[in-house]
């Protein structure tokens, strides 16, 4: 007999099967499915042409836009910086690097590097989200936690039976943290940064509906040279948040209209016909975000991290279309869009029930570029047995429009 909570996680799965705006897209057309060399890390051009995976203090090359890689390299990185967590192309089409706290830049693609700069950073960022604005500005989001003292508060959290054992599903939002953000930058290439103007909190309801974490930030410019944020949060939906100065003041964070549960995801924006050096900047083209896109009854399910969407904007993130899903893992299956819950905390039920035997998560995605193709990188985990992967898919831009 089933217990009541795999009973209603059964109930919103048929919802999402019946027609309507969580109708699942057709069958996509053929993609590349593997594996890239490492876990996390940044996807950027070499100027011969090739592509190069950046993470920690290595380098791989790949002359088939990511197929097919070579055998790591040491990236010569200066002592005592830690590994690369963000790679960029500079607008100058020198490479840079940011490695925990510090700044360096390679003219030479990577052989050898300048003196680091000492950024003088706290916080911590989500990996691959630096960004260069068009006049130059380098822009580095980063978040910090505050949370209840160690031993005062039970370390709460949401438990499912997965092959006959009691198994931790959920653990952020059932213990008390406020994560809030900020941003480092700098007009000089990296040599002198700057920190943005205070913290960024979610002030739900002009305070009457609390405060809030924003978690992980993603930023990207867009085409009127605001900086918009996109942020994890424990609402049921992304947020964001605009700069209109650079990132150095941020207004209050909003709801997007993308359904989502305390999870990271990935802000991008496609670049439309690359040209030649493929590292030169080519024409600015829509918003892409990759996300666990999953309703507000999926996540008091235990699975806020089963479906992994992708969708598009062609009006800089005001609306968003395109919708469709990249991976999803037991119970949960691929669904168009999913209509939002009305902002408000959401987490998973302390006890689960039963659940799937393959209930596995998929999470913390990236995005690259290659020439017409867009990779998309994310973690694959099962939590009983353990068992984890990085995977790596690759598709024509055409496909995100079909």
């Amino acid at each position: 007999m089933l217990n009541p909570d795999k009973a209603e996680a059964e109930s919103i799965q048929r919802e999402c099967e019946a027609p309507g705006e969580c109708e699942a897209p057709a069958e996509q057309e053929e993609y590349f499915e593997g594996s890239p060399p490492s876990g996390y890390g940044s996807f950027v051009d070499h100027k011969d042409g090739r592509l190069m995976f950046i993470s920690g203090s290595s380098v791989w090359y790949s002359s088939d836009g990511g197929r097919n890689w070579s055998e790591p390299k040491s990236l010569n990185l200066p002592k005592n910086i830690g590994g690369v967590n963000s790679a960029i192309r500079l607008n100058s089409g020198k490479l840079g690097a940011y490695c925990d706290g510090y700044w360096c830049i390679s003219s030479n693609e990577g052989e050898t590097w300048s003196e680091p700069v000492n950024m003088n950073q706290s916080g911590s960022p989500y990996y691959d989200t630096m960004i260069q604005t068009r006049n130059g500005r380098l822009i580095l989001p980063v978040r910090t936690t505050a949370a209840g003292h160690d031993g005062m508060y039970e370390k709460a959290s949401a438990y499912g039976i997965i092959g006959g054992e009691r198994t931790q599903v959920e653990g952020h939002a059932q213990w008390p943290e406020m994560d809030y953000a900020w941003c480092y930058y700098s007009d000089d290439e990296g040599e002198t940064w700057s920190r943005s103007d205070r913290e960024i909190v979610i002030w739900k309801d002009d305070g009457y509906g609390g405060m809030w974490p924003v978690d992980e930030p993603n930023i990207i410019e867009l085409s009127d040279g605001r900086i918009m944020m996109f942020a994890r949060t424990t609402l049921g939906r992304i947020y964001k948040v605009f700069s209109e100065d650079g990132g150095h003041r941020w207004w209050y964070p909003e709801p997007t209209e993308l359904a989502s549960s305390y999870s990271p995801c990935r802000l991008r924006r496609i670049l439309k016909n690359p040209p030649t050096p493929l590292f030169q900047r080519g024409e600015r083209g829509d918003l892409i975000c990759v996300w666990n896109q999953v309703s507000g009854e999926e996540i008091r399910n235990g699975c806020r991290r089963n479906r992994l969407s992708v969708a598009i904007s062609r009006d800089d993130g005001s609306t968003w279309e395109h919708f469709k899903t990249i991976e999803a893992t037991p119970p949960l299956k691929p669904v168009g869009r999913i209509e939002p819950e009305e902002p408000g905390m959401v987490r998973a039920r302390r006890e689960l029930g039963e659940l799937d035997p393959d209930f596995a998560t998929v999470s913390y995605p990236n995005i690259g570029f290659h020439g017409d193709e867009v990779l998309i990188s994310y973690q694959w985990a099962r939590l009983h047995p353990r068992q984890g992967q990085t995977k790596l898919r690759i598709y024509p831009v055409e496909w995100f429009y079909q």
